[in-house]
């Protein structure tokens, strides 16, 4: 394993079904990609909309029919509460409508459960990287008729957070881990998270490459 190898990050997936044994199995499969790790479960809406605000992961793995909160309403709170948050619908419906009402709420991926957790894979990769992800059964039913896409929040592979903006520039700056997570009130663990995402992101392997970075950014000027 090279150091670049290290600083790959993962990305970081709630799943959010009723049904117990519906979430364990995709988190044991999800797992299996070496670049993915399942960070919390859910069983109803207001449950998934607390746990991706604590939590902050990349991906949230929604489905349309649970109680409390349907996964419509709580695709909505979450792209409020939660803007670097990514949502893909999972869903056993394949009608327009119920895809189209996901879009409309936020979400930028949907996904029918009758496929292969490859085709959910491949979503959750599309959207981790900016894109905007519709399952292929669903495409030739949505051909004549797009989805409404005025919420949907699309995104340029290697955009940063503004948390990852924070560390960024920090580093450039020349501070250690420790005096960065002091200064924005975190840990030093989730100094490093940061870094390895924005290294992965934009093709940064060294301190120097960051300073370059931040140059070509004007951070240094300020």
């Amino acid at each position: 394993m090279t150091p670049t190898d290290k600083l790959e990050p993962r990305i970081r997936i709630i799943i959010a079904d009723d049904h117990l044994l519906l979430r364990q199995g995709l988190q044991v499969l999800i797992e299996t990609e070496p670049d993915m790790a399942v960070v919390g479960q859910a069983d109803s809406g207001k449950s998934v909309v607390r746990l991706a605000i604590a939590q902050q992961p990349d991906v949230v793995v929604m489905d349309l029919s649970m109680p409390d909160g349907d996964g419509i309403e709580a695709t909505a709170h979450i792209v409020r509460d939660c803007p670097t948050v990514r949502v893909v619908g999972l869903s056993r419906h394949s009608e327009p409508g119920y895809a189209r009402r996901l879009f409309e709420a936020g979400a930028v991926g949907y996904v029918v459960k009758k496929t292969s957790v490859v085709e959910l894979v491949k979503a959750i990769r599309v959207v981790f990287a900016g894109g905007i992800y519709v399952d292929s059964v669903m495409k030739p039913l949505l051909k004549d008729r797009p989805f409404g896409t005025a919420n949907v929040r699309a995104r340029q592979p290697g955009t940063l957070t503004d948390r990852e903006t924070d560390v960024l520039r920090q580093i450039a700056r020349g501070r250690s881990n420790k005096e960065i997570a002091l200064n924005l009130k975190i840990s030093v663990k989730t100094v490093e998270y940061h870094k390895a995402r924005c290294s992965a992101k934009l093709h940064l392997s060294s301190r120097a490459d960051i300073v370059k970075y931040a140059i070509s950014q004007r951070w240094l000027e300020e």
